[in-house]
């Protein structure tokens, strides 16, 4: 399975961030200067050598070449801030993004002293001679050529879509220098030539672009001498010099920040104003759904260069980022248009209004640059391989990892497709969970002092993601990671058994409790466990007040509530997985019951909305980490149905049409489990306002996208009771509702990304 781990920037790389978000500001303060539209920005030479002077260019060159010996993840920082501002950035893009790295990898020394000093001080630019007008996607199929003459080479060829060739200095040019024929695979014989663009025979000539610029071009090589000096590399090896560099242009913020100031304008357009102007739910709706993509991309592009940091190869995950974000690039705009409702118009002369002009003629390029959407899939899919029979490797996580394999192997042995069918009738698997009791996994994440079995966050975490991807029908999640914890925190005693958990806050009033709730595993659990605000007693003056809160004592209202299954009428239910969601009904006296005052905690009203928000935070976020873990299984499940189901003399997985649906599916599971494993980190930080809700949004639209591709490759056989698909989407159809629904932590993420303002709705996204 494709893996990203999540990224902790640490100190120097925060100061980093800080110190360019600073630079920008004094350097190319707002309305100074016409934002453009990620790395399609425009060119000024001026700013480029102040990057440079800064360092900020050529960063993860070796520094005996102007270059710095800086982090991927340095570069990543810096990049993604310059293009979040709009900065024109256009003139060293290219050469600091992929030139430079390629000659510093494949050149000659001269070459490396030639080119990489003036690359790293904005001085020197580049452009990329790939296309050619009768290849298209089939790169390898470029018919440009250069045959051997003495002391170099002849070119012979042109070249297109090449951005600003007729104002950049050099272009590395893809050729064939061994003639067609004499290799039955075009991708042999092919080599880079390092070409002057002002050298005689060359002609840029510019191609009017769809709105209305003038920066692609057509490049014409005519007899053009390139001496030896100027090979890059070694002649034949183009191929694959060319293929490591296109993992530089894949995986970064670039391929996901394109549309990003377009929403930036929005919010700071009609977001909340000072006198609280009330703001549409379909706004909400917009900015919700696109802080959580750029927040999920945010985190898996920076695991990209992480990865590249360790030095790994990540060019099937970088493939899979650059098609997520350039799709959702355009999903922004298409966004946009649809809450404006009219068609843009030259007359605003507003920053807004021109973006929404330029973004709206350019976004069908998005997916187009850099390797078009369909040509990446393919190459994901290719790195997508069958398990052979063997067991769904646990995600990696900082969890105990004997606590990890061993509940996984529990899990396995004992929760197979006949004990969950068993189990539907009573609405749970009681050989599973005792299973999982007697090695004290039940408990896990709560303190033994407090009568659980100890371990972290983590540990817990991890095995509800081991939980989802056996879709083992449990209160796992109820007993340890809510309900369980509640009782813990407010010093009540756990159960021996399951205990199920009521996700809202309850009023008390008058000394009564009225519940009328859908409880999950009510009817399995030995406690329900619920919060409740009590009234506060109008006769306590403040210094009383006070007193308690000091004490740790009641001091906000809110108590966590122990009740017996003999204190309530339960009426056995459902959901679409059969597993039990049960009505629960009791009018009961307050006094009666077991009870005990949360503590008080940091915070307004002795941390009211502390408690009520973590309480939130976890249930959800249960349902987050299973529905990783079940989007995996089912990710795997599909690629060995299809790599095994043969149809016209071969696997259905080799058909380019199921392809896309196993690139979907895998991307779904790749962006859950991102979403998790970031959530986790923040909760157990107490920072999660913004990643929970993220991470919900993110995780509800997987399980929608994922699951209906893996049905549509499943064909006919996943919609039966016979094949075990079923078990993990109904479960993902259920959980996406529970805990809140989409629309509501949609809601919340919007209203937390007007609270920051537009000024700082960049810093929620890129937020940990």
């Amino acid at each position: 399975m494709l893996r990203f781990q999540p990224v902790e920037l640490s100190a120097a790389e925060l100061a980093l961030r800080a110190e360019v978000r600073a630079f920008l500001a004094e350097d190319l303060p707002r309305g100074t200067f016409t934002p453009g539209l990620g790395f399609n920005a425009a060119k000024d030479p001026a700013f480029s050598r102040r990057l440079g002077a800064q360092g900020w260019l050529g960063m993860a060159l070796p520094a005996a070449y102007g270059g710095h010996d800086r982090s991927a993840v340095d570069r990543f920082i810096v990049v993604e801030e310059l293009l979040r501002w709009g900065a024109p950035v256009g003139h060293h893009w290219v050469a600091d993004r992929q030139s430079g790295p390629v000659v510093a990898k494949f050149g000659t020394e001269a070459q490396k002293q030639r080119f990489l000093p003036a690359i790293c001080r904005g001085e020197l630019s580049f452009c990329i001679g790939m296309s050619e007008p009768d290849s298209g996607s089939d790169l390898a199929s470029i018919s440009s050529k250069a045959e051997r003459v003495e002391g170099g080479w002849v070119l012979d060829g042109r070249k297109v879509w090449t951005t600003s060739a007729h104002e950049h200095d050099w272009i590395i040019v893809l050729c064939r220098t061994t003639p067609k024929g004499e290799s039955s695979d075009n991708r042999v014989g092919l080599s880079q030539l390092i070409v002057d663009l002002r050298g005689a025979g060359v002609t840029a000539t510019p191609i009017p672009f769809i709105d209305g610029t003038a920066d692609f071009c057509e490049v014409v090589f005519d007899s053009v001498f390139v001496p030896d000096d100027l090979v890059l590399g070694s002649i034949g090896e183009g191929w694959a010099q060319n293929t490591s560099e296109l993992a530089y242009e894949r995986g970064g913020p670039d391929r996901w920040l394109s549309s990003y100031l377009l929403v930036e304008e929005l919010l700071r357009r009609d977001g909340l104003q000072a006198d609280g102007a009330f703001v549409s739910n379909e706004l909400l709706d917009l900015l919700g759904n696109a802080v959580a993509n750029y927040w999920v991309l945010h985190n898996l592009s920076l695991s990209v260069a992480r990865s590249i940091d360790k030095g790994e190869a990540p060019a099937i995950e970088s493939s899979l980022v650059k098609e997520m974000g350039t799709r959702f690039e355009q999903d922004v705009v298409t966004a946009v248009l649809a809450y404006l409702d009219q068609a843009p118009n030259s007359a605003d002369a507003s920053l807004f209004g021109r973006l929404v002009m330029l973004s709206a003629l350019t976004q069908p390029s998005f997916t187009v640059r850099g390797g078009t959407n369909e040509v990446l899939r393919s190459v994901v899919s290719k790195g997508l391989r069958p398990s052979g029979g063997a067991a769904l490797a646990a995600p990696p996580s900082p969890a105990d990892p004997l606590v990890v394999e061993t509940a996984a192997r529990v899990l396995a042995e004992i929760c197979t497709s006949e004990e969950i069918a068993r189990s539907e009738v009573a609405g749970w698997s009681t050989a599973t969970w005792e299973a999982l009791s007697e090695a004290g996994f039940t408990t896990v994440g709560i303190e033994e002092a407090a009568g659980g079995s100890g371990g972290t966050l983590h540990d817990i975490t991890a095995i509800l993601n081991a939980v989802g991807r056996y879709a083992a029908p449990i209160p796992l999640a109820e007993t340890a990671m809510v309900g369980g914890w509640a009782l813990a925190q407010a010093g009540l005693p756990l159960p021996d058994g399951p205990v199920a958990v009521i996700g809202s806050v309850v009023s008390v009033a008058g000394g009564r409790l009225c519940l009328d709730e859908v409880v999950a595993w009510a009817r399995c659990a030995e406690r329900i466990a619920l919060v409740v605000s009590v009234e506060p007693n109008t006769t306590m003056s403040d210094g009383e007040r006070t007193a308690l809160m000091a004490e740790g004592r009641d001091g906000h209202g809110l108590h966590v509530v122990s009740l017996r299954q003999d204190q309530v009428t339960i009426t056995p239910g459902s959901n679409m997985a059969d597993e039990a969601r049960d009505g629960v009904v009791a009018t009961l006296q307050f006094e009666d019951l077991e009870s005990a005052a949360l503590p008080v905690r940091d915070g307004p009203n002795g941390g009211r909305r502390e408690w009520v928000g973590e309480l939130e935070a976890r249930g959800a976020l249960s349902r987050v980490v299973m529905a990783a873990g079940a989007l995996a299984a089912m990710s795997q499940m599909t690629i060995d149905y299809t790599n095994d189901r043969r149809q016209f003399g071969k696997p259905v997985a080799t058909f380019q049409a199921v392809q896309l649906h196993l690139v979907t599916v895998a991307q779904a599971a790749v962006r859950a489990q991102m979403a998790a494993d970031v959530a986790v980190r923040a909760l157990d930080r107490g920072d999660f306002d913004v990643a929970i809700a993220a991470a919900r949004v993110v995780v509800d639209d997987a399980i929608t996208g994922g699951t209906r591709a893996a049905h549509q490759a499943h064909g006919a056989m996943g919609v039966t009771r016979d094949y075990p698909l079923q078990y993990l989407t109904r479960r993902l159809w259920s959980w996406r509702h529970e805990w809140g629904t989409t629309t509501y932590w949609r809601r919340q993420l919007a209203m937390r990304s007007h609270g920051a303002g537009a000024d700082s709705l960049f810093d929620l996204i890129s937020k940990g």
